[in-house]
């Protein structure tokens, strides 16, 4: 037969261990409603094309903020840390907002190293820092590794590219393949979302003509698009 003292102690435990378990969950559905006050709060501003006041801005960092301190290494609350930052960097042009969003970002790639998205946001991130060196080629790699067919990695090697073409850097000689290949997958696919997104990146740059002699030696592309480019 089981002591009494015995069975009270394991209930004690028991009921420690519920506790416990209670209070993580709290903790998580805490942390979880703050990371949504941010993540939405990011995407209704990209949905809307919003430029945020620095009041939203700031509001989106706390709810994101409190959620990596509630519950630290989670690589969405990260992400959306950082993509306040990075937000807050481009509206109000603040370097240093930009250099912390690269280290939120770098930090969640320790623990989803294989998300391309990442990688490409890294890479465009450089660019937007005016960073243009070994690290910045390991992030475009690393955005091809693990995602080549992705629209966010076919933009982040089309903008730079072309930028570092233009700009006659020394690293075009080892971009040129991957600029026209990600260029002719973009303009290649069936989805219209990626023919726009290039069409918009080569007229942001104004690199019709260069687009133009790239595409002659695709027929396909030369015909759906030469008008876009060529005229």
């Amino acid at each position: 037969m089981i002591p009494a003292w015995f069975r009270k102690a394991g209930l004690v435990v028991l009921s420690s261990l519920l506790l416990l378990m209670a209070w993580q969950a709290i903790q998580i559905g805490r942390a979880n409603l703050s990371y949504l006050a941010a993540h939405n709060a990011a995407e209704y501003w990209r949905k809307e094309k919003l430029i945020p006041s620095q009041e939203s801005l700031q509001s989106a960092l706390m709810s994101a903020q409190k959620a990596n301190s509630i519950h630290p290494n989670n690589p969405h609350y990260l992400l959306t840390e950082a993509l306040i930052w990075e937000w807050q960097g481009i509206t109000l042009n603040q370097i240093e907002d930009l250099s912390k969003a690269k280290l939120l970002y770098l930090e969640a790639t320790q623990y989803r190293p294989t998300w391309p998205v990442t990688w490409a946001t890294l890479a465009i991130l450089k660019w937007r820092l005016n960073e243009f060196d070994e690290e910045m080629l390991y992030f475009l790699y690393q955005a091809e590794r693990f995602g080549p067919n992705r629209k966010e990695v076919h933009e982040a090697w089309l903008e730079i590219g072309l930028h570092l073409y233009q700009q006659k850097h020394q690293y075009t000689a080892k971009l040129i393949k991957p600029i026209r290949k990600h260029l002719r997958a973009m303009l290649g696919s069936h989805d219209k979302e990626y023919h726009r997104s290039a069409v918009n990146i080569i007229e942001r740059h104004q690199a019709q003509r260069l687009a133009c002699s790239w595409i002659q030696y695709d027929l396909n592309l030369a015909e759906q698009f030469n008008t876009y480019f060529c005229s």
